[in-house]
């Protein structure tokens, strides 16, 4: 993930709560400066910030492939799950245009979104968009690293249809995320010590289970760096 962190923002037309009229996309849908896409799509306003007006945000990472597509995507912190469901509507359609040198492959982004029913949408991008309290807002969906669990999600056995990792010589530091239900989300290789051991390191990782974490009582995602080899 690159170190570039960059803000773009995007009018929104006003819309009173006792207003009515179909969902509309954000009317300046600028792909962001520093990420260049081939196809980009900006999400809706949530329903109930059309409705009742307010504010809201949200925080997506993504991984993606070779050829530009989202591999996969995970909202990991947000003030509710509205304005995660959003992001996520569109991402399928979203298209990132390929790196001459990428930093990993897949690699990741994040994507910080800060939704007003009467002003303006900013995205962020970048390692800032991911940091814990970035955001005014209340924080009802967040991401725990894994040093401030206590205890730490247990990993699960592997289930029976699980097919065991390919006989490798080799080591990977993998990041990623376990979402609510235990599944590990958006991987990506930080070092590995070659390109063989990484994609071993990432199909395995990926069929990782753990517990469902929580956190204070409180269901939350977790952000784990892990060392895969030996």
């Amino acid at each position: 993930m690159r170190a570039a962190a960059f803000f773009v923002l995007m009018l929104l037309s006003a819309c009173s709560p006792s207003e009515t009229r179909p969902p509309q996309l954000l009317p300046q849908s600028v792909a962001p400066e520093g990420v260049q896409f081939g196809v980009y799509r900006a999400p809706e306003l949530p329903a109930h910030l059309r409705t009742n007006g307010g504010s809201g945000y949200s925080v997506v990472a993504v991984t993606v492939g070779p050829g530009g597509r989202v591999i996969d995507a995970v909202g990991i912190e947000a003030s509710d799950q509205a304005c995660i469901d959003a992001v996520l509507a569109v991402v399928p359609e979203w298209v990132f245009a390929p790196l001459a040198d990428p930093p990993t492959e897949p690699r990741r982004e994040v994507l910080h979104y800060q939704f007003r029913s009467d002003s303006v949408v900013s995205v962020l991008s970048g390692p800032e968009a991911a940091l814990p309290g970035n955001s005014g807002e209340a924080t009802e969906i967040r991401t725990v690293r894994w040093s401030d669990m206590n205890p730490p999600p247990e990993r699960l056995p592997p289930e029976l249809d699980d097919a065991p990792p390919a006989r490798i010589r080799g080591t990977a530091e993998i990041n990623f995320v376990i979402d609510e239900t235990g599944r590990v989300r958006v991987p990506a290789i930080v070092e590995a010590s070659d390109w063989d051991a990484a994609l071993v390191a990432l199909d395995d990782v990926a069929d990782w289970r753990f517990s469902p974490p929580k956190h204070e009582g409180r269901p939350v995602l977790v952000e784990v760096r892990a060392r895969w080899g030996n």
